[in-house]
């Protein structure tokens, strides 16, 4: 598949969009988080890039706050899903495992409605 990433300068509001394939989609899980469609939901929002994960902006030429949007672009015929299950620390160690029990369609997961793209097909996943 494929992904529409874009970086947006809360500065200068500078935009840079980059399209990057996929063979899988990773998952975060929150703690409220119930079924496969709250963690995809999750993973599209948008975010602030800021601290130690600003985002160096080509027209500032200096690393700036920002927000980061991931879109559906291009689904796959076949789509594989990873839940990230561990939870990570400010040092980048394990915490511990979230066992958050998440329930997923077996048959007829649609996706056609998170996509941004008007091209491509709306494959039904089972």
């Amino acid at each position: 598949g494929q992904l529409r990433n874009t970086c947006k300068c809360l500065t200068c509001g500078h935009k840079n969009i980059r399209f990057e394939p996929f063979m899988y989609l990773s998952l975060p899980i929150s703690e409220k988080a119930k079924s496969l469609d709250d963690c995809i939901n999750l993973y599209l929002e948008e975010e602030t890039l800021k601290g130690a994960d600003q985002w160096y902006c080509e027209k500032c030429k200096k690393h700036v706050d920002a927000t980061k949007k991931i879109d559906l672009w291009i689904l796959p015929p076949i789509l594989i899903v990873h839940l990230k299950r561990f939870l990570y620390n400010d040092y980048g160690k394990v915490g511990r495992k979230n066992d958050q029990s998440i329930n997923y369609p077996v048959h007829q997961w649609d996706l056609k409605s998170r996509v941004r793209s008007t091209r491509g097909t709306y494959p039904m996943y089972d």
